[in-house]
């Protein structure tokens, strides 16, 4: 498996105007960087441009964020951006914090190995996380009677 980051879509997408998609996310950088069709990475000096990857890794990536709660507003686009990275980054310091297995290592928003293990694991085992209510999953009990309580006190504000 070679690693997905930022900028890698997937081959059957039609990649739209880089400039136009990068617009909104680049809009408060200098001219330079404006013009710079490639995504900002974390580094210093870090760009990741556009690259085709075969398949549709994105898109089941980006299907799997959603559906287990860490990409809840997600446009299945098949383009690793921005959004794409922080929802990934999400879900490997939820593996690493709230379930404990630090073997994911430290959340870089690249799906490497690692992660991609904790990934199939989640599909093996039909994990999804303590918040998501987007899930194919039931909801808990006590998820439930919390969201309950939770309603009845913002009527109760409201009022």
């Amino acid at each position: 498996m070679c690693a997905l980051h930022l900028g890698h879509y997937d081959q059957n997408k039609t990649l739209p105007d880089p400039a136009g998609w990068l617009k909104p996310y680049h809009r408060a950088m200098s001219k330079t960087l404006k013009e710079k069709l490639q995504f900002r990475g974390e580094g210093n000096g870090e760009w990741h441009s556009f690259q085709s990857k075969a398949g549709t890794q994105v898109l089941s990536l980006q299907r799997f964020l959603k559906t287990r709660g860490f990409f809840p507003k997600a446009a299945l686009s098949g383009i690793f951006g921005y959004g794409t990275r922080s929802a990934l980054r999400l879900f490997q310091e939820y593996v690493r914090q709230i379930e404990g297995q630090t073997s994911i290592g430290v959340p870089d928003g690249v799906l490497g190995e690692k992660t991609q293990a904790h990934i199939d694991r989640w599909q093996a085992d039909q994990v999804s996380c303590r918040w998501n209510r987007t899930s194919i999953f039931s909801p808990s009990e006590a998820y439930l009677t919390w969201m309950d309580i939770l309603q009845k006190a913002r009527t109760h504000y409201l009022a």
